[in-house]
């Protein structure tokens, strides 16, 4: 969008102004020594008239603004020119999870300050982990008038995870039958029958095996980082599973009259001090 002139003035949005300003800092870098740009784009590349930590104007005139979220956002113009496009990388980080407070607030400055901040036609583009379920980015996912693409680094799992458990069990265990020598002999010996099945987003980066390892340092922090399922099994008192089976839901009562139902209702409610 820089080089060909698409967008007079783009905004980098971040968690925080520092994280900002590297984003920032990445496109000078790309601009001013990536040889292959250079001869695609000859006179957009290289250090243009503004060049600075948070903020540059390209040889071409484009102004790139880094901005860290929950700063002052109206207002902000080249002459008489709003953002014409706003990329947000990861605008919550740990301290949103354990914050409903944060994460109300940084949701609260993103559609009242981030989102009336660009002209009419402003493009936004979110890129977002999804440490919570209420993250920005799972918000964004279930608003319509957004297009949303999830990623899944383990797009398909393998077919035999009784075998993968039980490789975690023998990666686990701290006797001399198990550890990590133990665990990688026996993912050798059955590496066919579990690879089998598995479908990955990037396997030039990260293969089967690497994810896997990664997955049982901590399942949870598997599932919001690398599954964009920001739930935690461990902390969730009924299993996900349990409401899987397609039979538990039953679109209308049995007109079979003979038919005896018993219905069994338990009340959730554990009063104020419950903690989960």
């Amino acid at each position: 969008a820089i080089l060909e002139w698409r967008e007079p003035y783009v905004m980098v949005v971040s968690e925080t102004q520092t994280q900002a300003n590297m984003l920032v800092k990445t496109i000078r870098g790309e601009l001013e020594s990536n040889d292959l740009l250079a001869a695609r784009y000859p006179g957009q590349c290289g250090e243009g008239p503004e060049w600075g930590e948070d903020m540059l104007v390209t040889r071409g005139g484009t102004r790139v603004e880094a901005v860290g979220t929950m700063k002052r956002i109206r207002g902000r113009r080249q002459r008489s020119e709003r953002p014409t496009l706003i990329v947000v990388d990861d605008p919550m980080g740990d301290e949103h999870v354990e914050s409903v407070k944060r994460r109300q607030k940084t949701q609260e400055w993103f559609d009242r300050g981030l989102m009336k901040a660009g002209t009419p036609d402003v493009n936004v583009v979110v890129v977002s982990n999804a440490i919570h379920r209420e993250a920005i980015g799972m918000e964004l996912s279930r608003r319509p008038q957004w297009r949303t693409s999830v990623w899944k680094s383990i797009t398909r799992w393998p077919e035999r995870m009784d075998l993968w458990a039980q490789w975690e069990s023998i990666l686990h265990d701290g006797t001399e039958a198990g550890g990590l020598a133990a665990a990688e002999r026996f993912y050798r010996e059955n590496r066919a029958e579990m690879d089998r099945g598995a479908v990955l987003l990037w396997p030039d980066r990260e293969d089967l095996y690497r994810l896997m390892l990664l997955r049982a340092e901590n399942h949870a922090a598997f599932e919001a980082e690398k599954q964009c399922n920001p739930i935690d099994p461990t902390k969730c008192e009924w299993p996900e599973e349990f409401f899987a089976w397609d039979g538990l839901w039953v679109p209308k009562m049995p007109e079979d009259k003979k038919l005896a139902i018993k219905v069994v209702a338990v009340d959730p409610s554990k009063g104020k001090d419950a903690k989960r």
